[in-house]
């Protein structure tokens, strides 16, 4: 059973964590802010970025989208080129800060906060608290999800956690185990890969 409720709720982000580090996708100013302590890093639109525990940048991690990431393109219908990767085989351990999008296809655990739009591909691992605009997940992830427009969860999605969002979308063959609280409008549309949302009643 995946409780629904007509409840949606903003909630703050959890603790601020020191982890593992990236390095910049794109050049340009970056500020340095603390929170309890604990140094983070952020930076200018599609930046990603994150300070290691012995207080480096870290390398080969991130970087931008090139030819051999396997993004969504146009034709099928999926979002833009995201402008900044976390690649197959990458590990990250910490706290990601975004501004713009971002694809996961590494594995990540920690905290990540701020991003338009976060895509989780197929080979993506997470474990962490996120907070996003737009959360779409084809792999696998644990945790909490808070989003501020919708999550869409794709046919080879593994979720294990909660969500909070106005709009959830299911399609088929994707897995939820957990705790769901929705917008205050019917917010979960069951879609079929390819095939347009149902949300309407079906007779018996």
């Amino acid at each position: 059973m995946i409780p629904i409720s007509s409840a949606w709720s903003t909630c703050s982000a959890s603790a601020f964590r020191p982890g593992f580090a990236s390095r910049e996708t794109h050049p340009g100013a970056v500020s340095r802010s603390s929170t309890s302590g604990t140094r983070i890093w952020t930076g200018s639109p599609a930046c990603c970025l994150a300070m290691s525990r012995d207080g480096r940048m870290g390398e080969g991690v991130m970087g931008p989208p090139g030819a051999s990431d396997p993004v969504s393109s146009a034709t099928d219908g999926r979002p833009p080129r995201p402008r900044a990767v976390v690649h197959c085989g990458a590990e990250f351990d910490g706290l990601l800060v975004i501004h713009g999008e971002v694809r996961i296809d590494g594995r990540v655990r920690g905290e990540i906060l701020g991003a338009d739009v976060l895509e989780i591909g197929e080979t993506g691992e997470v474990e962490a608290s996120i907070e996003a605009d737009e959360v779409l997940v084809a792999g696998s992830f644990r945790g909490e999800i808070r989003a501020h427009r919708r999550v869409e969860l794709r046919a080879t999605a593994r979720v294990q956690g909660s969500i909070e969002t106005p709009r959830l979308v299911l399609e088929e063959g994707s897995l939820l185990d957990g705790r769901c609280r929705a917008g205050s409008a019917p917010s979960v549309a069951l879609a079929a890969a390819g095939k347009p949302s149902q949300t309407g009643g079906s007779s018996s």
